[in-house]
């Protein structure tokens, strides 16, 4: 009877942390963990019993922890080299927080050119509100693009720009607004979406006169109201890319893929982190594509330009209404 004791308390935490997550954001404030952390109990476990020689234990619990790996992370590895440049059949959308130019503008350049994407959206394009020479210098390096900026925000299309709209949304640094452009990109109009969304540890840094505690409690919720007013911002049969700060673990990723579908998971394969300078194994970028969309394929590059990866997608033009 005692052997079923652990297994029993194993079962019960993760229901409990399914429960707590959905009613009390746990998944939310979960994004500041690296998730590899997640697994250190299960891994402890397994080497208690190893070192016991208990084998069938340590194969059982062997087999949860892959189980585990499969449930909670689901697509698993996978960078690399993706496809060639798509031709007419193809759009290829791109997102990428460049992080102020810190590898250098020409690396970043480069890197464009290599991928040949036709729509780009960019995060941290310069130092918060203020167009500096990075940006001109990036415009020059980069002649077959257009264009828009607001703060921090910078896309670039290979097409014509129709329209260009900007709003701040809740929690969020105002040199960091949602970028909306509708573009004409190989005879398709298109809406795309540009946001870099604050991480939560940030809402309690936000200049406000409002007391430390009210703001602790708003912490987790925080990007669930975001992702609550760009649901309400951006159309469903529009793009919506950026740096989200956001694992697919929280309900604001829930809520996006109600809406959309999430590029990566539709089209690539494994994990697809997208930083690993400070955070290993997360994928916080995103390029979200309307649910009536064929996606062809996705990938995250191993080309290092910024603390991030890109995030590349490759959709069906004629799937596009």
């Amino acid at each position: 009877m005692r052997r079923f004791i652990l297994p029993g308390i194993v079962l019960l935490v993760l229901i409990l942390k399914a429960v707590v997550e959905e009613r009390f954001f746990l998944g939310d404030y979960a994004n500041g963990v690296p998730p590899i952390l997640w697994l250190v109990p299960m891994v402890a476990i397994v080497l208690v019993h190893g070192f016991r020689k208990k084998w069938r234990h340590t194969a059982a619990y062997g087999a949860a922890l892959v189980a585990l790996l499969l449930l909670d992370w689901r697509p698993a590895f996978g960078r690399g080299e993706g496809p060639p440049a798509p031709g007419s059949q193809a759009i290829r959308f791109m997102t990428l927080n460049i992080f102020m130019h810190q590898n250098g503008t020409h690396k970043i350049a480069d890197f464009i050119r290599q991928v040949q994407p036709d729509v780009i959206a960019m995060q941290e394009a310069d130092a918060h509100d203020i167009q500096g020479p990075k940006i001109d210098r990036l415009k020059k390096l980069l002649p077959e693009y257009k264009f828009v900026h607001a703060g921090q925000m910078l896309t670039a299309i290979r097409g014509e720009i129709q329209r260009v709209q900007t709003a701040t949304i809740t929690h969020n640094f105002p040199y960091r607004p949602l970028l909306l452009t509708r573009a004409k990109v190989k005879g398709k109009v298109i809406e795309v979406g540009n946001i870099h969304m604050v991480p939560q540890s940030y809402v309690l840094y936000m200049p406000t006169d409002e007391a430390f505690w009210p703001r602790l409690l708003r912490f987790g919720p925080a990007h669930l109201r975001q992702a609550q007013e760009l649901s309400q911002l951006v159309p469903a049969n529009g793009f919506l890319m950026g740096d989200f700060n956001h694992t697919p673990v929280g309900m604001g990723y829930r809520l996006f893929r109600s809406r959309w579908q999430d590029g990566f998971e539709s089209g690539g394969r494994g994990l697809g982190h997208t930083i690993e300078i400070r955070q290993k194994f997360k994928r916080i970028d995103y390029v979200l594509v309307p649910k009536s969309t064929q996606v062809l394929n996705a990938w995250v590059p191993e080309d290092v330009v910024s603390d991030h990866y890109a995030v590349i997608v490759d959709v069906a033009r004629d799937s596009l209404p």
